[in-house]
């Protein structure tokens, strides 16, 4: 029986683990460490690939900005020049209009006139004729 008790170690029964040598021990703890360390150095990889991609739609996202802005600057002016040419069209349209209103009212004024004119003539020549 003491054979026995030797080959499952002292004092132990049948069944119970031994204790990893302290060399194992060691060995896991430097490849738990390791391996810490390699997701940590993943993390901060990681995270500088974050900030460099959140770095890269900022700037795509300034660029679209400004582009949309010097869009609608250029859209601005192309409707303010168009309505400035519509308003400078039917401003000259209007004093066109105007001008031939005046040409008309001159005409008939004329036509009033020598007609008046036909008329204080025709009076007078009745009076000179006794």
């Amino acid at each position: 029986m003491a054979a026995a008790r030797s080959q499952q170690g002292v004092g132990r029964g049948p069944g119970v683990l031994s204790r990893p040598s302290p060399r194992r021990g060691l060995a896991l703890k430097d490849e738990r460490q390791r391996q810490l360390e390699r997701v940590r150095a993943e993390l901060e990889a990681e995270r500088l690939r974050a900030r460099e991609l959140r770095c890269h739609f900022t700037a795509a996202t300034r660029e679209l900005k400004e582009a949309a802005e010097q869009d609608r600057r250029l859209l601005a002016t192309r409707l303010h020049s168009a309505w400035a040419q519509r308003q400078a069209r039917e401003l000259q349209r209007l004093r066109e209009l105007i001008r031939w209103q005046r040409a008309v009212q001159i005409c008939q004024l004329l036509r009033s006139k020598e007609a008046e004119l036909r008329q204080v003539q025709g009076t007078l020549q009745r009076q000179r004729r006794p």
